[in-house]
């Protein structure tokens, strides 16, 4: 058995390289910092695109039915609501 390491480790390590880039970014002027929040605000809506796009992918990929699977499926969806209701 691999022994893992805790997620708190992970997490850990990012909240430092945010502390270290808060640090860094007080040297900063204005026009340095709106850059700095520009470019981390695309690179958030890249990152949000990909996972958006692995979804559809994902969706798409799956399984699908064909006419008679449906009609399958619609006949058996009338029997259990009529017998739910009963």
């Amino acid at each position: 058995m691999v022994n893992e390491p805790e997620p708190e480790i992970y997490q850990l390590s990012a909240k430092q390289t945010i502390k270290q880039i808060l640090l860094k970014s007080e040297s900063l002027n204005s026009k340095e910092i709106e850059e700095l929040i520009q470019k981390l605000i695309e690179k958030n809506s890249q990152q949000q695109k990909v996972k958006s796009f692995n979804f559809q992918k994902f969706l798409l990929s799956g399984p699908v039915m064909d006419d008679s699977q449906y009609q399958d499926y619609l006949e058996h969806k009338k029997h259990f609501n009529t017998w739910r209701v009963k």
